[in-house]
């Protein structure tokens, strides 16, 4: 089934998404009853509640709606990841587990094919479970095939040698960024600009008072619960223990959720 396109891409995206969340709905009781010595967690993303899902899990013992900390933990631990399109597939691949893509539905417009295509597809409740049950059962066996392999290596560039962070910044540095200074705008052209940002931003800050809007302040902080200074300070402390570097760096809280981490 694909969904209706009827130009506008934001409805049909709400809407093709909440058909999926329903199908997902529908589906976690059952995998309750068909896998019932195995204990399944339940991840929401983080802008969802917790509520649907944990109704959706009564009469199920062994379904635990769990939100808080990194999903990496539960990765590791896991017999195998069901997913819809999820970015944690690519994770889970790494992480050398398997994943099941379940597809009541799907959309060449919505669907994330990359995590999709390293993961096992399952278009009915009945396939997915069928899909599950080799990994709970033989959880030891290889998980992925040559192709989806031959997938990851087209999109991941993977050095052992060397982080990401420390690619990202040698790729700054050698376009030069810092040498090439923007052209100056006109001063009609910038208030122009200046009047709807602030526009922009007073928009949002009135939508913040509406329930059920994107920029509500209820919803603002229910994704973003916000972070201390003793957690950033604690995250470098990681760093410098795990990987020897970062000793002279400190940070420094500017406002609510902003910070300045720089050289001591």
């Amino acid at each position: 089934q694909s969904s209706t396109n009827t130009g506008n891409w934001d409805e049909d995206l709400a809407r093709y998404r909440n058909a999926l969340f329903s199908h997902f709905v529908t589906m976690l009781p059952q995998l309750g009853h068909a896998f019932p010595d195995t204990r399944i967690i339940l991840r929401p993303h983080p802008s969802e509640s917790q509520k649907v899902w944990q109704e959706a899990a009564q009469g199920c013992a062994n379904i635990e709606v769990i939100q808080e900390g990194s999903v990496l933990p539960w990765l590791m631990a896991a017999d195998v990841l069901v997913h819809n399109g999820c970015t944690t597939a690519i994770e889970a691949y790494l992480l050398d587990r398997p994943a099941v893509t379940y597809q009541p539905m799907t959309s060449d417009r919505f669907d994330r094919h990359l995590p999709d295509s390293l993961s096992y597809p399952a278009s009915s409740l009945d396939e997915l479970i069928a899909k599950i049950r080799p990994f709970v059962e033989k959880p030891d066996q290889s998980p992925h095939t040559r192709e989806q392999q031959d997938i990851l290596e087209h999109h991941l560039v993977k050095k052992d040698d060397e982080l990401a962070a420390d690619r990202i910044v040698d790729i700054l540095k050698n376009a030069e960024l810092a040498k090439k200074s923007p052209a100056k705008s006109s001063l009609q052209a910038y208030s122009k600009g200046w009047i709807k940002a602030q526009l922009r931003r007073g928009q949002k800050r009135l939508n913040g008072f509406v329930p059920g809007s994107k920029n509500s302040f209820k919803y603002e902080k229910h994704r973003f619960p916000g972070v201390t200074l003793s957690e950033i300070e604690a995250g470098i402390s990681r760093f410098h223990e795990r990987l020897d570097r970062f000793s002279n760096i400190r940070a420094e809280q500017l406002h609510e959720g902003i910070f300045k981490i720089q050289e001591k």
